[in-house]
């Protein structure tokens, strides 16, 4: 999100698109493709894109075994793992 003099974005690699961002708006698309060519990747994201979470195409599962998986995982506290055992159960 660049709004005036502020600018910020989520994390990850939304932080390269904002730098792809940058560098089109002030140096134009050529210097900004060489920037994605710097950082390994092959397309600029727009700025409203949607960040993808995990587990996102699983939440449409009809199996509910799976679908209870996917909440406690989505739940989970990810500084205490569990093992796919306890998932299991």
């Amino acid at each position: 999100m660049i709004d005036h003099n502020r600018i910020t974005c989520p994390g990850g690699t939304a932080a390269i698109d904002l730098a792809v961002s940058i560098l089109m708006n002030h140096l134009g698309e050529i210097q900004a493709r060489k920037g994605l060519s710097y950082m390994m990747l092959d397309q600029h994201r727009e700025n409203l894109h949607t960040p993808r979470h995990p587990y996102d195409e699983l939440d449409y599962c009809r199996d509910l075994r799976i679908k209870d998986a996917i909440q406690l995982m989505k739940k989970k506290n990810l500084t205490f793992p569990f093992c796919v055992k306890d998932l299991a159960k």
